[in-house]
């Protein structure tokens, strides 16, 4: 399999021969490597959704099982294997757009669209022996999304969906202990919405985003102040239309929402709401290509990570992380061994990234993988068809690649953090490197099959 290291570089003396063979005594890296076995699931799957367990830290994934007749499968990770969680295919019909939650006590809870209820939503709970109903299955008329389930401090389920009995507009629902009641006014959007994406404030205040037709399909995001839904900012503050988005709320409940921008060729754009207005998280469009569905979530230390399959990777999966000035590789350009679907992000307790999909390189069968340390030699590469100059250079260098490939730069100054990230779109590029402090710095062409590395010095 393919899997591309990203390294974790360590401090160098400042005067060194940029052409040497560098060997640290102890190199600790970091990689992507499998959780359990690839394609583990007993069919081919979709709509997976990842959630970890606070208590325990265990992983836990939820699917549309077509080996069980597409009804809704929920495995969990002990470690070395994956194992089912009460029965394969639990649910009564056809489950699509699972997802699942777990609560800051470690009930589980998973919700879907159940065809036996004309995808109506359904929401269960694992007993510890066997799945139950939350209420009557099929309790709301619409259609729920992925990311359409939350649970509150006090592991309260909250819902939310396209109400067909409203217009299709947006309407959420929380279960109370013995009912399922609309949190506000039902149909509460201006009109028609798509692809609901849902969230909880650290004081549990519901968010939504959707994709809103009466404000030219953009995206809309509002929130539950305790009586009314309000919008946050400006309705409709993407540039273009939006399909399958992914809301998350920052440690201090700042809204971030990822979605694929088509004002940016579908590239994927991370947008947050500062208090005022819905900003870029840097560019727009960051991605090397075209994206399907992302993943966005927050990671223990409060660092924005997105997961998603780009096109010029031939739709393997990737991982970006925030650095607070770029979006950065985490582990490479694309770590799975082939074409993906249904990318889910989590985080362990300890900070360590999971991501699922359906793995098309395993029958599109449920494979895990987490990005995890493990001890390697490394050496830079020497291969004479990459070309860096000058160096030592003063405001550019030029990166020219006579036997053409897919490749993302990346510049990392040698306390791992990322100072420079861009694609490589043709043979010889021209890098601005006037804004770097002097100083040594490690350029990373990162390719589908592998990253050289280059010591840059900078005068």
């Amino acid at each position: 399999m393919k899997k591309l290291l990203y390294l974790i570089l360590f401090l160098y003396p400042a005067v060194i021969n940029a052409q040497q063979p560098f060997n640290p005594s102890s190199p600790v890296n970091k990689a992507w490597k499998n959780a359990g076995d690839v394609g583990f699931s007993e069919g081919e799957v979709d709509f997976t959704s990842l959630a970890t367990n606070p208590i325990d830290g265990s992983t836990y994934i939820v699917y549309a099982d077509n080996a069980n007749s597409r009804k809704a499968t929920v495995m969990k990770y002990d470690g070395s294997e994956w194992v089912n969680v009460g029965m394969a295919g639990f649910s009564t019909g056809e489950a699509d757009y699972t997802c699942i939650a777990i609560s800051n006590t470690g009930e589980i809870y998973v919700a879907f669209a159940n065809i036996i209820n004309n995808y109506q939503p359904t929401v269960m709970k694992f007993n510890g022996t066997n799945w139950v109903n939350i209420g009557t299955p099929g309790f709301a008329t619409g259609l729920i999304y992925l990311k359409c389930l939350a649970l509150s401090s006090t592991s309260q389920p909250y819902l939310a969906f396209v109400d067909s009995s409203r217009s299709n507009k947006v309407s959420v629902m929380r279960f109370d202990g013995t009912n399922w009641n609309y949190v506000g006014s039902a149909g509460f959007s201006a009109g028609f919405a798509q692809y609901i994406s849902l969230a909880l404030s650290s004081a549990d205040q519901p968010y939504v985003s959707f994709m809103d037709a009466v404000h030219s399909s953009a995206a809309t995001v509002m929130k539950f102040d305790g009586t009314n839904w309000v919008t946050v900012g400006s309705p409709g503050f993407s540039s273009a239309y939006i399909n399958y988005s992914s809301l998350a709320l920052s440690p201090t409940d700042e809204p971030y929402l990822s979605y694929g921008d088509p004002g940016f060729g579908g590239r994927i754009t991370v947008m947050k709401f500062n208090g005022n207005s819905w900003v870029s998280v840097t560019q727009q469009g960051f991605s090397s290509g075209e994206i399907g569905i992302s993943s966005l979530a927050f990671s223990p230390a409060s660092i924005p990570y997105v997961a998603y399959n780009d096109v010029l990777t031939s739709y393997g999966a990737c991982v970006k992380k925030f650095n607070g000035t770029y979006w950065t590789y985490v582990g490479g350009w694309v770590f799975s061994e082939g074409a993906t679907n249904w990318e889910s992000i989590a985080f362990s307790p300890s900070g360590i990234p999971y991501v699922a999909y359906s793995d098309g390189a395993n029958s599109y069968k449920a494979t895990v993988m987490k990005f995890d340390s493990v001890y390697v030699g490394m050496n830079e590469h020497k291969d004479s068809w990459l070309s860096i100059y000058p160096n030592p250079a003063l405001d550019r260098i030029t990166i020219d690649l006579p036997i053409w490939g897919l490749f993302h730069l990346e510049i990392v100054s040698p306390d791992g953090q990322t100072v420079l990230s861009c694609p490589i779109t043709q043979s010889r590029t021209i890098i601005d490197v006037s804004n770097l402090s002097s100083g040594v710095y490690f350029v990373q062409l990162i390719g589908e099959e592998k990253t050289l590395v280059r010591k840059l010095i900078k005068r």
